[in-house]
């Protein structure tokens, strides 16, 4: 028996293949939202909370989480509330012109002032020392009906 004629092929070889550049990965998930930073920062001034901004904006509220980590979003952000305190501190001291019930509610805040009738009577009634026998000073106040009764002993220095 005889082998058939059989040729072996042979490989060419090719040239290799030159690898393409690499492709950018897909972006996954919805296309980003734009949210107006101009927007933003005016709905704050109105302190405006998380959920109302996203609701405005058609987002989810973990979205405005998210860009809150984005320096220029978080700047508008925190922006917004201290120019509305600003705008209703004008406001209420452009009132407290005309109603004197906004000048005694500014006056308690940022003056200090108090409604307390007893600590009104402390700074406006001025007390008085009187001197006793053994060398001390006696304090009391100007507006008590017993002019005998002392508050308490002063003690002062000898010379």
């Amino acid at each position: 028996m005889t082998k058939p004629n059989v040729t072996k092929r042979k490989r060419s070889k090719k040239p290799a293949k030159k690898k393409k550049a690499a492709k950018k990965p897909k972006k996954m998930g919805r296309p980003r939202k734009e949210i107006d930073l101009d927007t933003m920062q005016k709905l704050r001034e109105l302190q405006c909370t998380d959920d109302e901004l996203a609701a405005f904006f058609g987002v989810c509220v973990n979205t405005i989480y998210e860009r809150k980590k984005e320096p220029d979003f978080l700047e508008a952000y925190k922006k917004g509330p201290e120019l509305g305190k600003l705008s209703l501190r004008r406001t209420l001291w452009l009132n407290a012109q005309r109603h004197p019930a906004t000048a005694i509610f500014l006056s308690k805040n940022l003056l200090g002032y108090q409604d307390n009738p007893e600590a009104q009577r402390m700074v406006d009634t001025p007390e008085r020392f009187v001197p006793m026998p053994d060398g001390t000073f006696k304090r009391i106040a100007e507006g008590d009906s017993q002019i005998g009764q002392f508050d308490e002993s002063v003690d002062t220095p000898k010379s």
